[in-house]
């Protein structure tokens, strides 16, 4: 595993926590709801439970990015990381292919030609 590897798996490590503090942040805001009238507390409220659904969401994002990469990058085929899928919960290729460049040692070459010879 080299060091970009390594990065990958200690991000990836870091989502899962992230991940963990706003599920347990939620559950806590949802127990402790404020019982009163007052609509500007109850709207600070509700922008805070907001903000960390959308927190939460973009590191779910990352993570489901992030695990398939590091999957592919190990050698494990896709079928075996998620086996089933939604029809409209597919990962997005485009950006896994981004992050499978930006871990993997080797530079791209581009717009050159791979040329093939034959030894006959």
């Amino acid at each position: 595993m080299n060091s970009k590897q390594k990065e990958l798996k200690e991000e990836i490590k870091s989502l899962t926590d992230r991940i963990r503090n706003s599920k347990k942040e939620l559950d806590e805001l949802y127990k402790n709801r404020p019982v009163t009238n007052d609509k500007e507390k109850l709207f600070n409220y509700w922008v805070k439970i907001q903000k960390l659904y959308k927190e939460r969401d973009t590191c779910r994002y990352e993570f489901r990015h992030k695990h398939i990469t590091a999957s592919l990058l190990r050698g494990t085929p896709y079928e075996r990381i998620e086996r089933t899928v939604a029809d409209n919960n597919n990962p997005n290729w485009q950006y896994i292919n981004q992050l499978v460049k930006s871990y993997t040692l080797i530079p791209e070459m581009e717009n050159e030609a791979t040329v093939c010879v034959d030894s006959k």
